[in-house]
């Protein structure tokens, strides 16, 4: 199998998974799954069940902080500790990687995602006006000190 194809299939797993993710409204397209793959500075975590991907956590770390830029679970693994398993593994490679802070963006209107991340000691730094589109809406800023 070629490297290009390699990326297409992850690309398109993926995808597929943030579709269960986010309720049919993938954040990202297939190409922005894609290009993510080009980046020395973006790393991935999969979790597989009988050879099959059903989660999946995308970082980008540049020196001592990286962000979470998604991270997806199939439906049907929901509430199964999958996400906070997909959390701890990339928290482990940044401490590895003596990374000192990570962050990530949230819906203000996302209140699982929000709950999950404070489960996990993420702190409430701030608030991004408008961030989001489609429909437009104030992103909340997380952070963990690793």
């Amino acid at each position: 199998m070629s490297l290009d194809k390699e990326i297409l299939t992850l690309a398109t797993c993926f995808f597929e998974i943030s579709q269960e993710s986010f309720d049919s409204k993938s954040p990202w397209t297939i190409e922005q799954f894609i290009s993510f793959f080009e980046s020395p500075f973006n790393h991935y975590f999969i979790v597989k069940e009988e050879e099959e991907i059903v989660g999946f956590l995308l970082l980008n770390v540049v020196f001592e902080a990286a962000e979470i830029e998604l991270i997806g679970v199939r439906k049907s693994y929901l509430r199964t500790g999958l996400g906070g398993k997909l959390l701890k593994d990339g928290i482990s490679f940044l401490k590895e990687k003596e990374v000192e802070t990570l962050f990530l963006e949230v819906r203000a209107s996302n209140e699982k995602a929000r709950a999950f991340y404070e489960k996990h000691h993420f702190l409430d730094i701030g608030v991004r006006k408008n961030y989001y589109k489609s429909p437009i809406e104030d992103a909340i800023l997380l952070q963990l000190k690793i």
